[in-house]
């Protein structure tokens, strides 16, 4: 009842939980290098072991952003204007008739 007040309030969308919204701060402080044991602490975490999943989550979204930075950069440097996906190229396929 209470955090739908609050969603209301905030003009969030419904379909938003306690729990996402939690998460979400919690990996945000992560992603902007905020020491683990102040993460712990923010979030009241009582064991390490379960801030080093927001930590972990980080690492993984900024890995995956630094991959497709350098994949463009690749891609621009050696005049590469579109790289199809698997998904793309499968599709084309079919479309032809081949697989």
């Amino acid at each position: 009842m209470r955090m739908r007040q609050w969603r209301e309030q905030a003009g969030i969308p419904e379909g938003y939980t306690l729990h996402g919204l939690r998460r979400t701060f919690g990996t945000y402080l992560a992603e902007c290098n905020v020491q683990a044991r102040a993460i712990m602490d923010a979030m009241g975490h009582t064991s390490m072991a379960v801030t080093d999943g927001y930590v972990r989550d980080a690492n993984r979204d900024k890995a995956m952003v630094g991959i497709a930075s350098a994949s463009r950069n690749v891609m621009r440097r050696s005049g590469v204007q579109h790289c199809e996906s698997s998904a793309e190229v499968t599709t084309r396929a079919l479309a032809l008739g081949t697989s």
